[in-house]
């Protein structure tokens, strides 16, 4: 290995008089080892990238080879790019491309131009991509990396089962002299087997996960109020700019317009259903201290590389131990203090509930895509499967296929194409059950560190099966250290907050996207739709609707609005779903809101149309 060379290349990428970090030469040799299986476990910013950049232009420069890296988010991807520009020439395929820019990326890939290119795992689920591109790059690739490769374990079960194939569906297919790197922050035991079980790994390569500089504060279960109060008191008391987390679309939005219109707080909302344009925006102003917080959803994570982040705040908890410490690890980078703030909410629980149980494909979804696509020798196209679009949206119709390919009932052929492998009729949901009660576990482990009185980063650091890294304890967590700066708001303070389903409730339709989502799965009907003096539809749906809302709000002591506002009764009016799926692509429509009166809704509405 020419250690000169990689030491140069590593300059070049990160300026100055840069040095290697512990392991990481021998993580890039790994790298430049014909065949190799590697596994690398390192905290966040330690490096990770540049081990497979620096390895990139070796490969490139050695053997005329390239590299492909599977990174999960558009901004990761994004931020990717930027780093590696003064090193190598970097190209992405993803969902906010237009079939004019894949096409001009595919030139350029034909003509041997591009050096890495970065993917989405869902890519290699696409019919396009499976049968014009991957197949003529195939034998260039000397370096095929899985960035954030917890996802095998923690997405590739339930949200995103593309993950779980990458094996089978794409390393299988490499050329035997491609190395392949596995790289992550957060590997516990679970997540090593899951990557270890369907790939002979060569090395395991792990680090030191302990982030000195990050003091985590656990304010354990509260209201909305008493955290938004909280915030309120102590936003001077934290540094600098930061990232709050939150579980839902609507809330991040609710909660950043609340901030920013009357409480005077630079805040933005941050979410996958934003424009990538908008995305971009939001990351350089945060980048640039323009933003005093961005109220973010899980799109906001991994691969955001702001060094100087001084807070990190979740209003909710995440679904795992390894969604927390990736999430944590975005704060204080090059500062010597940064402050994690987490507490729990009382709906956390129905949320965490719905998102598990709506990421595992329905039934009647599973039974109508088996009955489409033959049996084997037979196959069919993805764009050629014929469904019933309302009974299987397209949102999920995609995650099926990947589930049934994932479970082995049906296989993806080298040119895209899928062929059935087990009868129509067999598919048994029992088989994701494990997957619901692994989601759940996992939940309430989380649940367990929020809530524990032992110090909070050993108790972090033991889940990863490095307790080893403090010695007592860390004499900066709130369990360690009772002497918080932090102060509780008065219960005066908390009274003058509004309640979160009134916030979400006024500010639900501020963002355009979630308009745009439900045009896309679940377009405006044909009919007459006559709006009276008072804004509301006049039909006979609207007219129930606003019976219920009246009848339902006399019984719980609220506004009627609180139940369905105007707005969202004729949204439900034009759009009309027949099923709970439906039902959540309505603007205003949150996951509370659809198991509180979900039932009630759709019998309404099917009962007027």
């Amino acid at each position: 290995m020419n250690t000169t060379d990689n030491l140069k290349y590593l300059k070049t990428l990160v300026g100055g008089e840069a040095s290697f970090h512990s392991d990481q030469e021998a993580a890039i040799n790994s790298c430049l080892e014909k065949g190799t299986r590697t596994l690398l476990v390192q905290k966040t910013g330690w490096g990770k990238s540049a081990v497979y950049f620096v390895a990139a232009k070796s490969i490139k420069e050695t053997h005329g080879k390239m590299t492909v890296i599977v990174s999960p988010l558009i901004s990761l991807m994004r931020n990717q790019i930027l780093n590696a520009k003064e090193l190598i020439d970097v190209q992405s395929i993803n969902s906010g491309d237009d079939f004019g820019k894949i096409k001009e990326t595919q030139e350029a890939l034909l003509d041997g131009e591009v050096d890495v290119l970065i993917v989405s795992p869902e890519r290699f689920a696409n019919e396009y991509f499976q049968q014009n591109i991957f197949p003529s790059i195939t034998k260039a690739i000397g370096l095929f990396v899985i960035d954030e490769a917890h996802c095998i374990s923690t997405w590739g079960h339930d949200f995103r089962p593309d993950y779980k194939l990458l094996t089978k569906r794409t390393i299988s297919t490499l050329n035997k002299d491609a190395a392949v790197l596995y790289c992550t922050a957060t590997a516990d035991q679970k997540v090593i087997e899951d990557i270890s079980s369907n790939n002979k790994l060569t090395k395991i390569i792990t680090g030191d996960l302990y982030r000195k500089s990050l003091s985590i504060h656990s304010l354990g279960e509260q209201t909305f109020k008493f955290s938004i109060a909280w915030f309120k008191k102590n936003k001077e008391l934290l540094q600098g700019s930061g990232i709050v987390y939150v579980l839902t679309v609507n809330r991040a939005n609710a909660l950043a317009q609340y901030l920013r219109e009357e409480v005077g707080i630079d805040a933005r909302a941050y979410h996958g259903r934003l424009e990538p344009s908008e995305r971009i925006s939001i990351e350089n102003d945060l980048l640039d201290n323009k933003l005093k917080v961005v109220i973010a959803t899980s799109a906001l994570g991994m691969g955001f590389d702001k060094p100087d982040l001084g807070f990190l705040i979740h209003l909710g908890i995440p679904k795992t131990m390894t969604d927390y410490y990736q999430q944590i690890g975005r704060a204080g980078r090059q500062l010597e203090n940064a402050d994690c703030i987490l507490l729990s909410l009382p709906d956390d629980d129905d949320i965490n509930d719905y998102f598990i149980k709506s990421k595992i494909p329905e039934q009647p979804i599973s039974d109508l895509l088996l009955k489409a696509i033959p049996a084997t020798p037979k196959e069919v196209l993805q764009k050629d499967i014929k469904v019933d679009k309302e009974k299987a949206p397209k949102g999920k119709h995609r995650r099926a296929l990947s589930r049934l390919e994932a479970d082995e009932y049906i296989v993806q052929n080298a040119n895209g194409s899928y062929s059935r492998t087990k009868p129509a009729n067999d598919y048994d949901m029992a088989t994701v059950q494990p997957l619901i009660e692994r989601a759940t576990d996992q939940y309430v482990e989380m649940k367990r560190f929020l809530l524990t009185d032992q110090c909070l980063m050993i108790t972090l650091l033991k889940h990863f099966g490095q307790e080893s890294s403090v010695e007592f304890n860390c004499n900066k967590c709130s369990n360690c250290n009772e002497g918080s700066k932090f102060l509780n708001p008065t219960n005066e303070e908390i009274s003058l907050i509004p309640d979160i389903d009134e916030l979400e409730e006024k500010y639900s339709f501020s963002s355009k996207t979630k308009a745009e989502l439900a045009d896309e799965m679940l377009p405006i009907k044909e009919g007459d739709f006559t709006v009276g003096p008072d804004g509301y539809i006049n039909n006979s749906i609207t007219k129930e609707l606003r019976k219920f809302a009246k009848k339902t709000s006399d019984e719980l002591s609220i506004q009627p609005f609180r139940v369905l506002s105007k707005e969202l009764c004729n949204q439900l009016t034009m759009r009309r779903p027949i099923n709970y799926e439906q039902l959540s692509y309505v603007p205003g429509m949150g996951p509370k809101k659809i198991e509180e009166f979900g039932e009630e809704i759709l019998q309404i509405i099917s009962s007027n149309t």
